[in-house]
């Protein structure tokens, strides 16, 4: 797995042009990609059982890149799964915590869930050494060569917003990674 794609190459040039045309609106890289016709939207969708394996370095540090979200920087990589298909990885989905909303009255529980929370002693340790890293830098210093797989995607009751209110709950999947 060593040399990379088409589909991951075309993945790559089109995070590339997105970062470099200097644009800061929100980050849907189902849209950038569709629009740039590369690859189809499942490079960023996680499937439960598949396995992603990581660049080495220093190769890695070529596949990182940055988008947007209004004005909040996502730093994303592209990865290959076993299938030897392009996958975008952003490292916040490495530590992901969604607020819980209950579905009946759509009012907040105030509770956090994280993947370390719901995670086997594998995941667990992952999760506890991705939030050890203090800059996506260093998460990708600990990603290089590593090729990891999404256990299990675990259904989460959150908020949708419309200008920072909730106007409804939806279903989100918080996945929780292995390493392997």
């Amino acid at each position: 797995m060593a040399s990379y794609n088409a589909a991951e190459n075309s993945a790559c040039d089109a995070l590339y042009k997105r970062q470099t045309a200097g644009t800061h609106q929100p980050a849907d890289i189902y849209d950038q990609m569709n629009k740039l016709s590369v690859v189809d939207v499942s490079v960023n969708n996680l499937v439960e059982g598949e396995e992603i394996k990581f660049p080495a370095l220093p190769e890695l540090k070529k596949k990182l890149y940055f988008n947007y979200l209004g004005e909040t920087p996502y730093t994303a990589c592209v990865a290959v799964n076993t299938d030897g298909k392009a996958k975008v990885v952003y490292f916040n989905t490495l530590h992901r915590s969604v607020s819980m909303y209950d579905p009946a009255t759509k009012e907040p529980l105030n509770k956090r869930i994280s993947a370390g929370d719901c995670s086997d002693t594998s995941g667990k340790a992952f999760y506890d050494a991705i939030m050890a890293c203090p800059t996506d830098q260093a998460i990708a210093d600990f990603i290089a060569g590593k090729t990891i797989k999404v256990v299990k995607l675990v259904p989460v009751t959150t908020a949708r917003y419309r200008d920072r209110e909730v106007i409804g709950v939806r279903t989100t999947n918080l996945p929780l990674f292995s390493v392997k």
